[in-house]
């Protein structure tokens, strides 16, 4: 690793006359506007609640001061739920871009050849306007095929943008560049092998009391809210956790700093999701009911289960989990069987979900964009009759009576029908299903390995801890460590340890 030689004397001299240099070399530019914030008029200035555009997307509570019918400057809204009152520097210098001289306010048309020095601009009207790009585009696609419409977009700032959605439908066409490849993409699609949609990224906005910061510095390298609400959330928390071989920024702030050897993370989550299980720390309901944890899985080594149709993901896949189709002649594929905890009986969870014109007022079906048919399928559990859930309470988010916010309005969780509640574990021993070809199943779901009731072995154990170990110290080192955690309770120093695995 290369050695940092400059002092921060050095560097600071540097970056003086580095700026020096750019404030005598510099052309002069109108890229932004000068704004006036004071007060130049002799109007009132009203005070007015909006929201900041700045970024095209968050949206951020501002009070705007206007006098003259002009912007003179902007703060944040202490009352805005999602921002807190922060109105960042971009919010704030938006007002330069609304003023700015060179700003478009109406269609241009060119009037002269593109070789031409001298465009020859000419203003149109909004209508001129979009019937010559609507005669363009149709001229252009009878001549070449709808393929021949392409678009680009930043980041999803509103939906109707070319690439996301609406035009790209509109015109039929699949050539569409976005900056998902390049921003959000690659966290949804990788942690969609387990989560939906990267929903995870986006806890921070229930204000946890214990806040971990596990390998990532979101406060510096997120986008929209994500930064400033990191740090609210790190320094309000009752307990900052840092996981990360680093010491980060924000981490340094942290309560409790965890510098894991890297490639060891997986053994730690595991353990912390051993003690949440075991201390019975999770949301019961929602594990029950909107996870696949009541799901039965086959264990015998020769099941080849029904292929299950995908409605979030294009074609087929073949899991463990059984279903509707396994146990009965034309049974759903996507209907994922779970014990029933009541009456010990089988029951299902419809994945694919079903048409819901008859459990929903027309008034609903209307606001939920539901009208049956494909377009109206919604999963349920089985005997369940879907009505949306309209109770609910103030939400009780920690830390925001410290800034003066409102709380948000939380929807009451929906509880099972009656006479259902899937179990989470078969009895000991399994449960035997019989399958619709007549054989018999028997190894489903017990207990995992390591609960209490379905204990590991002493090789076991030794084995899963040395394949933990073996990625990040080698096999050799790996052996070691596992050698002298066996004589644990013997050793005289935990010096004997921290050796081993330096």
């Amino acid at each position: 690793m290369g050695k940092l030689t400059m002092m921060r004397r050095t560097f600071a001299k540097m970056a003086a006359a580095t700026a020096a240099a750019v404030g005598v070399a510099a052309p002069a530019s109108s890229a932004l506007a000068e704004t006036k914030t004071g007060t130049t008029g002799a109007g009132e200035v009203k005070r007015i609640r909006s929201t900041c555009r700045g970024c095209g997307k968050m949206e951020c509570g501002v009070w705007v001061y206007v006098q003259d019918g002009k912007v003179i400057r902007s703060e944040g809204d202490e009352a805005a739920f999602q921002s807190m009152g922060n109105h960042c520097s971009k919010g704030q210098a938006s007002l330069q871009a609304a003023y700015h001289p060179d700003r478009l306010k109406y269609p241009m048309k060119r009037t002269n050849p593109k070789d031409s020095n001298d465009p020859g601009w000419q203003r149109i009207t909004w209508d001129e306007a979009m019937e010559t790009i609507g005669g363009k585009f149709s001229e252009l696609q009878s001549k070449y095929g709808n393929e021949t419409y392409f678009s680009m977009a930043g980041t999803s700032r509103i939906w109707s943008m070319g690439p996301y959605a609406a035009l790209k439908q509109c015109f039929v066409s699949p050539n569409a560049i976005q900056a998902n490849e390049i921003c959000k993409g690659p966290r949804f699609y990788a942690t969609k092998l387990n989560d939906y949609n990267a929903y995870s990224w986006m806890e921070v906005v229930g204000r946890p009391r214990v806040y971990v910061q596990w390998g990532g510095a979101s406060e510096l390298s997120n986008y929209d809210d994500s930064c400033r609400t990191t740090v609210d959330v790190a320094t309000r928390a009752d307990y900052h956790i840092l996981v990360d071989p680093r010491q980060t920024n924000l981490g340094k702030e942290a309560d409790i700093w965890l510098p894991l050897r890297p490639g060891t993370d997986a053994a730690m989550g595991l353990g912390w999701i051993n003690v949440v299980i075991n201390k019975g720390l999770y949301d019961d309901l929602y594990v029950r009911k909107w996870m696949n944890a009541p799901m039965l899985v086959v264990e015998d080594e020769d099941w080849e289960g029904s292929v299950s149709d995908s409605q979030s993901t294009h074609g087929s896949k073949r899991n463990r989990l059984l279903k509707q189709s396994d146990i009965k002649e034309g049974g759903s594929n996507t209907a994922f069987m779970v014990l029933n905890e009541v009456n010990g009986e089988l029951t299902y969870y419809e994945s694919n979900g079903k048409s819901v014109a008859s459990s929903v007022t027309d008034a609903s079906a209307a606001d939920l964009n539901l009208s049956g048919g494909a377009s109206g399928q919604l999963p349920h559990w089985e005997g369940e009759d879907w009505k949306p859930a309209t109770a609910g309470r103030e939400a009780q988010i920690h830390g925001l009576d410290l800034t003066g916010q409102s709380q948000g309005f939380v929807i009451d969780a929906t509880p099972f029908i009656d006479g259902l509640y899937p179990a989470l574990y078969t009895p000991e021993g399994g449960l035997e299903v019989e399958l619709k070809d007549g054989r018999t199943l028997s190894r489903k779901v017990c207990f995992p390995k390591g609960d209490p009731q379905n204990p590991m072995s002493t090789a076991e154990i030794q084995q899963k801890l040395r394949g933990c170990l073996e990625a990040a110290l080698g096999t050799y080192r790996a052996n070691a460590a596992v050698e002298v955690l066996e004589r644990f309770d013997t050793l005289a120093d935990i010096e004997d340890i921290i050796v081993v695995l330096k």
